[in-house]
Order: structure tokens, then C-alpha cells, then sequence
């Protein structure tokens, strides 16, 4: 990956869950935008031009999969990488994740070094596609 610093959008309604992750990929070297419901990560998909997605399902308002669904379907951010980052692990829940076009489905609790290499990776592969 360059040095250019990846610019990533959590969508996380939890402030514990927020602050870990932000911590965890702000000592990666991402600048990390943290919104708290899924009406505000529509609004920053455009104006903070993310690299990566990190998506709570169960959110205030719009639910991340709302927010997956209007990222998919908008031109802007269509190819933006999307990680599911959720406490819910049934089939369904999973299943809707991959369908609607998420790049990666992870539940919680979660290992910090496996969100970190994804996150990576998925900005790895982003990098080479465009």
C-alpha cells in the first residue's frame, strides 16, 4: 500500500466499540470518521469520500444495510469496500450482508488483528482495481 493515508468511515452506534476500532486503524495510519447512526454515514459517504466502509447492522434510523444498499446503488461509491462489522451472526443476517454487496462480514465480538488485516487487505485490493 502507498503512504497516502486511506480515509475510513465507521458506522458504529456503540461508543465503546467506536473508540476501539477508531484507535485500532488510527495507529494503522487511516484518518477514521466515526458516525453513530446510518443517516450519518449516508451524509459522509459524500463529503469525507471514504476508502473503506465499516458498517454496524443495528443502527439508529437507516440500518447499515440501508447505508450498503444506497453505497451499492450510487456511482460514487459503489466499488467504496464495505466491512460488516455486527453482533448479529444468524444465516439471514449474513446472508443479506453478501447479498447486498458487502466485502467482508465480520461479527462481534471480533479479533483486532483480523479487522486490521482486513481492513488491508480489502484497501489492498481496492488499489489494484482502480
Amino acid at each position: 500500500m502507498s503512504d497516502v493515508v486511506s480515509k475510513i468511515l465507521l458506522a458504529e452506534d456503540d461508543d465503546t466499540i467506536s473508540r476501539l476500532v477508531s484507535t485500532l486503524l488510527t495507529a494503522e495510519g487511516h484518518q477514521v470518521l466515526s458516525v453513530a447512526d446510518g443517516s450519518s454515514a449516508t451524509s459522509a459517504l459524500g463529503s469525507f469520500n471514504p476508502d473503506l466502509v465499516i458498517l454496524d447492522i443495528m443502527m439508529p434510523g437507516k440500518d447499515g444495510f440501508a447505508v450498503l444498499e444506497d453505497m451499492r446503488s450510487a456511482d460514487a461509491t459503489k466499488a467504496v469496500p464495505v466491512i460488516m462489522l455486527t453482533a448479529r451472526d444468524d444465516t439471514d443476517s449474513t446472508w443479506n450482508g453478501w447479498r447486498r454487496g458487502c466485502d467482508y462480514y465480520m461479527t462481534k465480538p471480533f479479533d483486532p488483528d483480523v479487522l486490521c488485516a482486513t481492513v488491508s487487505r480489502l484497501l489492498a485490493s481496492s488499489e489494484v482495481a482502480s
